[in-house]
């Protein structure tokens, strides 16, 4: 069954009787179920049970007028995105703006057009699951980019701003409300070892020669650094100048720190730390390629210890280790 052949639940809120009949005729069709409520608190009891596709609520009523009971529905979590349509017979721009203020989708003006009711109500059904879509797309975009350490960044060259996502802010340990600041943030945190390398790589990019993509320290607390994989594409403006550079940034530190070990298990060994048989191998095929290339020689020394294997088979391994 599609989703535009299921019925969808709509609440009409109004104390009067004939505006609630004619709503209901103009409405009842095999697109909607109406529900009716004579007043604020009969529409509240209503709401503990129902979780309706659309609200259409009258402004005046004796008990609470419509902008109360549309900031009271506002406050419910189940409730907050659900599209409100208010009905007023106020034309002035303050009406109006309260009842977007209360959290009001949309208004309409009497006398109603009972026509295009049904179309309106359509709409801004329609609208509302557009923007809930949208919103879970995002959702499950920044929970990708969370578990991923992935942000992404988009940086104005003439203002000096960097626009960036919520996990940039976290990757640089840097509050979202200071994103003003960012530029400086991002020029100035690199590590001292890799801060001429990044400038380069920037001015490159600026001159649009090429595209950033870069590894690079950062220090994130006068204790902790981080690496971070930066990665932009420069965007150019009519002139051929770089306008604007757009891409991703991500905390790579855990993947650095497993390849660091696992090149330390497998170059280095365990009890001394000394560099072991497999890098010795791989410095020396390095030397006697340079050697043959260049003419030189090389040379290799041998250190033993006499007599260290009777230790270990008289002692053990571990005494020998110590």
């Amino acid at each position: 069954m599609s989703e535009e052949s299921v019925k969808k639940s709509i609440l009409v809120v109004d104390d009067d009787h004939s505006m609630r009949f004619l709503t209901t005729q103009a409405l009842n069709s095999s697109l909607f179920h109406v529900y009716e409520a004579t007043c604020a608190q009969e529409a509240l009891a209503i709401l503990k049970n129902l979780q309706p596709a659309l609200m259409i609520i009258d402004v005046c009523m004796p008990d609470m007028d419509g902008f109360e009971l549309c900031n009271i529905i506002r406050q419910q979590p189940h409730l907050q995105d659900t599209p409100i349509l208010m009905i007023t017979g106020l034309y002035d721009t303050q009406s109006i703006q309260h009842a977007f203020e209360s959290g009001a989708t949309d208004f309409i003006a009497k006398p109603v057009n009972w026509g295009l009711l049904p179309h309106r109500v359509q709409f801004l059904i329609r609208s509302s699951n557009a923007i809930a879509q949208a919103k879970q797309s995002t959702a499950r975009l920044t929970r990708a980019q969370k578990i991923a350490r992935l942000g992404w960044f988009e940086w104005n060259i003439s203002q000096q701003h960097i626009e960036v996502s919520e996990e940039v802010c976290h990757i640089f340990q840097s509050p979202r409300q200071e994103q003003q600041q960012f530029f400086e943030a991002l020029m100035t945190s690199s590590h001292p070892e890799d801060q001429s390398r990044f400038r380069m790589e920037i001015q490159e990019v600026l001159h649009g020669s090429k595209s950033l993509n870069i590894e690079y320290r950062i220090i994130t607390s006068p204790t902790s650094e981080k690496t971070i994989h930066l990665h932009g594409e420069p965007v150019l403006d009519a002139q051929g100048n770089v306008c604007f550079i757009s891409g991703t940034i991500q905390d790579i530190s855990e993947r650095v720190a497993s390849e660091t070990t696992i090149r330390r298990l497998a170059y280095y060994d365990q009890v001394t730390g000394l560099p072991n048989r497999g890098l010795y191998k791989e410095h020396l095929r390095t030397a006697l390629s340079h050697a043959q290339r260049d003419g030189h020689q090389v040379a290799v020394m041998f250190l033993d210890l006499d007599k260290f294997k009777r230790i270990n088979d008289t002692l053990g391994h571990k005494a020998g280790d110590i």
